[in-house]
């Protein structure tokens, strides 16, 4: 019993002194963390107390910064969503009938008065944006776009952007080109959708397919768009109301009178070097298409042969009222051309929308007997006085090829075979005057030529070939071909 005692009270000892080391090591580890924390921090210098508060005092202003764009950036947006959203309940995009037209619209710029709006039309074949500047804000916005114009017969295109009833400063209008040429109306009027006055070029060298950006403003809405017209034509308008303005690329040449009274002079010529040097004109007329009248009564018109000496060889696309080919004027503003008219012709209402024709003959045999001389015709009216007395003919680039001016001619070639050599005929010879009584050669008349002897016409020959079925000579009854 007694082991048993000492056996537990060892035991018991050395619990009691495992309990009383470890007391101890938590003491001392508490004691080591109380100094830890109570260590003594190292002072911070006056001036990281300064930097360290700059620094706080920087990341807050940031903070604030951030948190300020955000928000108006935020509000922004919402004012922007806000605005649209009523522009777009608002503006009404219709097209000249009345329909609505789809346009997805976005506001680009917004100050405290107005907006800068950007229009999206989708399924608009020609006009594809509008960009309109310094927008206010009105109770309505109406925007009237449009292909169907009163004078669509005269181009290629025609489209209207009327932005009368918007309160705005200017907008650029986006375009997909048609023609080679852009032109804009003077005067619209809003009820016929067509022009009273001219059209004046805005865009020209332009390639179909292409889109194109102009500016416009209120007042001009109407524009039309005229192709390239035929190489041996060249046509133009000058007017003393434009003085320095080009209308070469015009779809009409209109005579008569304009603003205040302002002479409008047509200038006309035609490419005539597919005619021999030695032709004899018979006959010569200029036709010209009367489709637009203004004034009603009678009007009389005359063509001028334009000046030779000095030459005034002018350019369709830069003559005007006051230069001849945009560098060297004209002697006298309004053109140079020989007093005395060619031709007149006197004319009224009933007349729309047919030929006028003068009679150019002596002018077309001045112009064969020397090519580098032709500069063609002035047309203008004979008492430039009347107030918006205007007449117009359809130009080169009117969009019916149709009604495009006409010059017609009727001449015959003067023939002048070599003696003695055979006389080989291609084309269409006509001999007029001309005696060849003696010569040794043969006349050989290929498929594609003939031979017709006029006026006296006396040729001998010793031998004529035909390489042709039917007739290819024609003889009058005043002339001899002698074949030996």
């Amino acid at each position: 019993m007694l082991n048993n005692f000492l056996k537990y009270r060892t035991i018991a000892i050395v619990l009691i002194s495992l309990i009383f080391l470890s007391l101890i090591a938590v003491a001392q580890i508490n004691e080591e963390e109380y100094f830890v924390f109570k260590k003594p921090q190292k002072k911070e210098s006056k001036e990281a107390k300064i930097q360290k508060t700059i620094q706080e005092k920087s990341r807050e202003e940031k903070d604030g910064t951030n948190l300020k764009k955000i928000l108006e950036k935020g509000l922004k947006q919402s004012l922007n969503e806000s605005l649209l959203s009523e522009i777009d309940r608002k503006i009404k995009v219709i097209d000249s009938r009345g329909f609505s037209l789809d346009a997805k619209k976005q506001i680009t710029k917004r100050t405290k008065n107005t907006i800068d709006l950007e229009l999206n039309l989708k399924h608009y074949t020609t006009i594809r944006k509008i960009k309109i500047k310094n927008l206010k804000k009105q109770k309505t916005y109406k925007l009237r776009i449009g292909a169907e114009t009163g004078d669509a017969n005269l181009f290629v295109n025609t489209f209207l952007i009327d932005l009368a009833n918007l309160d705005m400063t200017e907008a650029n209008i986006t375009f997909k080109a048609t023609g080679n040429s852009l032109l804009k109306c003077t005067d619209f009027d809003a009820t016929t959708l067509k022009c009273n006055g001219v059209y004046a070029p805005v865009l020209t060298g332009m390639t179909p397919g292409q889109e194109y950006t102009f500016t416009l403003n209120k007042t001009d809405p109407l524009f039309g768009e005229t192709i390239q017209g035929p190489a041996n034509i060249s046509d133009s308008t000058i007017i003393s109301f434009f003085p320095n303005t080009n209308f070469g690329n015009f779809a009409s040449i209109p005579v008569g009178t304009f603003l205040k009274k302002s002479p409008m002079r047509g200038l006309i010529k035609f490419n005539l070097s597919s005619i021999p040097s030695k032709a004899r004109i018979i006959s010569a007329n200029l036709s010209l298409y009367f489709f637009y009248s203004t004034v009603g009564g009678s009007r009389t018109h005359a063509v001028h042969r334009v000046q030779q000496f000095p030459a005034r060889n002018w350019i369709e696309t830069q003559v005007t009222w006051n230069s001849y080919n945009g560098t060297d004027s004209w002697t006298i503003p309004g053109g140079d051309y020989n007093t005395t008219p060619t031709d007149t012709q006197t004319f009224d209402n009933s007349a729309l929308n047919s030929w006028i024709t003068y009679n150019v003959t002596t002018d077309v045999q001045n112009f064969i007997n020397n090519h580098t001389l032709n500069f063609g015709w002035i047309i203008k009216d004979t008492d430039e006085t009347t107030q918006r007395a205007i007449r117009a003919y359809a130009s080169s680039e009117n969009n019916n090829p149709a009604k495009r001016p006409k010059l017609q001619i009727s001449y015959i070639t003067q023939c002048n075979p070599t003696l003695n050599q055979d006389w080989i005929i291609t084309t269409a010879e006509v001999c007029d005057n001309v005696e060849r009584t003696t010569g040794t050669g043969k006349i050989i008349i290929k498929p594609s030529g003939s031979l017709t002897l006029i006026n006296a016409a006396n040729i001998s020959t010793n031998g004529l070939e035909i390489n042709r079925t039917g007739d290819s000579v024609f003889i009058n009854k005043d002339c001899k071909l002698i074949v030996n």
